[in-house]
């Protein structure tokens, strides 16, 4: 991420595509991390729920594996969080969010919005970029600066730093 961004970003990602007719599922293994992403095309639905994800929402970190199936054209967006920076968010716990999907307008409201908006006129990854920094801004406003389940609750962990299959960094 740029200088910006870097004290709580990891990294920002997009998946763009149209995934092969026999690969309509994905598996994303737990890796301790906490992402806001955004759906610009079609709407990844975890397997075996009725309704497809928000369009935009925070991961709260995982346990186990999520199988996610695929929409027929993909266009997603996310922002990766640092270990114990999520929290500029929202001071929701990360006990409250653990295996869950937030939407971001319960978390944020106004900036979630703006985040959606800027992310769909978005013409390049620097656009990506302006938009990923003017919404941390815009959310964090008097917000702390470490997790509360760091700084409370206990260590997250993060068992696997790679990059999930698919993403990409911007």
């Amino acid at each position: 991420p740029p200088p910006e961004l870097s004290a709580s970003v990891e990294c920002l990602w997009v998946l763009e595509g149209s995934p092969n007719k026999t690969a309509r599922a994905e598996t994303v293994t737990p890796d301790g991390c906490i992402e806001v992403i955004v759906h610009l095309g079609g709407r990844f639905r975890r397997r075996g729920e009725p309704s497809p994800q928000p369009e935009g929402f925070l991961v709260g970190p995982m346990t186990r594996p999520l199988s996610l199936e695929t929409p027929a054209r993909v266009r997603t967006v996310g922002i990766r969080f640092r270990p114990g920076r999520a929290a500029v968010l929202s001071e929701v716990k990360l006990t409250e969010i653990r295996d869950r999907d937030v939407a971001l307008e319960e978390l944020s409201g106004r900036p979630a919005r703006l985040l959606i908006e800027r992310l769909g006129e978005a013409r390049d990854d620097s656009d990506i970029t302006s938009a990923a920094a003017a919404f941390i801004s815009e959310a964090s406003m008097g917000r702390p600066s470490a997790d509360h389940a760091v700084a409370g609750h206990g260590p997250v962990g993060r068992p696997d730093r790679g990059r999930p299959r698919g993403r990409t960094d911007v």
